[in-house]
């Protein structure tokens, strides 16, 4: 998040993970009700420098992971 300080300071404002204990349980209901789970991953790719790309469908994103240095 070093490259977007807005984005960083936004998602640490916001409640990414809220109680979901009104849904009962059911995990596909919970992801769609938490941003820091997937929706709908639809592919994942490794580049050249090891990182991680999820392209999530239902959330219009694509995440990247990468190994902490």
């Amino acid at each position: 998040m070093d490259a977007n300080v807005e984005e960083a300071q936004a998602r640490s404002a916001a409640e990414l993970e809220p109680d979901l204990t009104f849904l009962g349980g059911d995990v596909c209901k919970q992801s769609h009700h938490t941003q820091t789970y997937f929706w709908s991953p639809t592919s994942v790719n490794l580049d050249a420098e090891e990182r991680i790309h999820v392209t999530d469908r239902n959330r219009h994103r694509i995440q990247v992971f990468q190994r902490p240095s």
